[in-house]
């Protein structure tokens, strides 16, 4: 869902990876048993390396703007 709601103006071909990696870890994590989370490890790999990026501490949120609602890369926890 976030995938739908990111703004293309600010999703860029650069982090396309790094919000597809954000996207997937947060569904597949929350319905994995706690001895399948090498599954979404394995996959956060496979995208790092395919995109050559990091994926690791990644996090999208639409809370930045209230006014614009839209997906968008957390640069700071």
């Amino acid at each position: 869902m976030g995938i739908c709601r990111a703004d293309k103006h600010k999703i860029h071909s650069e982090n396309i990876g790094r919000l597809w990696g954000h996207e997937a870890k947060r569904i597949f994590m929350d319905r994995l048993l706690p001895g399948e989370k090498h599954i979404v490890e394995s996959m956060i790999n496979s995208i790092g390396k395919r995109w050559g990026k990091n994926t690791e501490g990644v996090y999208f949120s639409d809370i930045l703007s209230a006014a614009e609602r839209s997906y968008e890369e957390i640069a700071d926890l």
